[in-house]
């Protein structure tokens, strides 16, 4: 179709792309939030239009440090006079890599990977904030990782003064790599919070744990393996793996572990369909929240820590509602904001230390009512929050 706004022809239109699937004549581009909304989150481009596109620099990923980033890579294209198709939200039975019903194998794992295009440049977005830290704070190369050509050292911040008389809160970013707020929200606790908490509490913050994810804005990593399910002993993720060994002089000391993350209307429309197609499983469409919320450990609940994050953010950016069923992701919604999943059980970051204080935030940067910077704000005012509880608790 003829893409118009007011029925007129749309010339320019920028979008956020989240993916850039490439076929032989053409190019699908799965988007995130954009503005005239006439069409649904898939566009077809034709491979010519969209490969010159980018020779002539006319689609490129920006982003703005001072900003908190965009909430994906942000690409703008100027259109001329081509049409665009748009296709309805994927399942596991459309989804374009392999078949239904059949979990996917090295061929077709090769396959994603070829598609993964770098949205994002973690070495230009995110290693010269944590090097501008330096000078408040130790930062630690806790591991790297080799993914066929590309290289990423993996880095956290502790306190300069670190005390062992004192408690330990953990802040984690970035475990799955394109939930943008919990990258420059962690960033921006370090920057902006961080110092009050001197000689209080020791910090350790690690603000990207899954970069080859947070440059391609995916929730995998290149093995197509979710971090945050694979925090276990041996476990296939080497992102996890190498948090675990960091962290695990610690065990035990850890007060408090906070752990960023995002709910994207992406998760609907692509990484719930692949994770379905991948694991050769039936798809079950969801309901993406419009909102902040936490989740608790059923194993080991603390509401009244939970509650006293919600209320802080929730001067900051609005709450998620429950459904109509009462659940936010299909599970009960326990207290205002908050549902609860099994830790160890899920091997979630949050379960590696043994912190008796454990969340994970999930903000919403979907919704037209909040922006990438309130999505970061958030983040921020969830740490502070929680950091501010737990210092009551001793």
């Amino acid at each position: 179709m003829n893409l118009a706004l007011d029925n007129q022809p749309v010339k320019h239109l920028q979008v956020n792309v989240l993916k850039a699937e490439a076929y032989d004549d053409r190019y699908e581009l799965t988007l995130g939030d954009w503005g005239p909304r006439q069409a649904e989150n898939s566009l077809e481009v034709p491979r010519a239009v969209y490969e010159q596109a980018k020779t002539e620099r006319r689609l490129s990923a920006s982003n703005n440090p001072k900003d908190g980033f965009d909430t994906h890579a942000r690409a703008s294209l100027i259109w001329s006079t081509f049409s665009l198709t748009a296709s309805p939200m994927m399942t596991a039975a459309t989804y374009p890599i392999g078949l239904p019903g059949t979990p996917w194998g090295e061929a077709e794992l090769d396959t994603w990977r070829q598609h993964r295009i770098r949205l994002r440049n973690y070495a230009e977005d995110v290693v010269p904030r944590i090097d501008a830290l330096s000078a408040q704070f130790d930062v630690v190369t806790y591991g790297e990782l080799n993914y066929s050509d590309d290289s990423y050292r993996l880095f956290a911040l502790r306190s300069r003064d670190w005390n062992p008389t004192l408690p330990v809160a953990l802040v984690t970013g970035g475990v799955h790599g394109y939930e943008t707020s919990g990258v420059t929200g962690a960033l921006a606790f370090l920057e902006t919070q961080a110092a009050k908490y001197a000689g209080r509490v020791n910090l350790i913050v690690a603000p990207c744990v899954s970069p080859w994810g947070y440059e391609r804005v995916n929730r995998w990593n290149y093995d197509a393996l979710d971090p945050n399910r694979n925090f276990r002993a041996d476990g296939p993720a080497p992102e996890s793996a190498a948090l675990i060994q960091l962290l695990s002089p610690l065990h035990g000391q850890v007060l408090m572990h906070i752990d960023l993350h995002e709910t994207t209307d992406s998760d609907e429309s692509e990484f719930r369909p692949a994770l379905a197609a991948r694991d050769g499983k039936d798809y079950e469409p969801g309901e993406i929240p419009d909102g902040f919320y936490l989740v608790d450990d059923s194993d080991n609940p603390q509401p009244e820590f939970q509650q006293a994050i919600v209320t802080a953010v929730e001067a900051v950016t609005h709450i998620a509602p429950p459904d109509a069923h009462g659940n936010i992701i299909g599970s009960p919604l326990v207290a205002h904001g908050v549902i609860e999943y099994p830790v160890a059980k899920y091997a979630m970051c949050t379960g590696i230390t043994g912190a008796p204080y454990t969340t994970t935030t999930e903000v919403y940067p979907d919704s037209p009512r909040a922006s990438p910077k309130e999505c970061s704000d958030a983040q921020v005012a969830a740490v502070c929050a929680a950091i501010d509880y737990v210092l009551t608790q001793i």
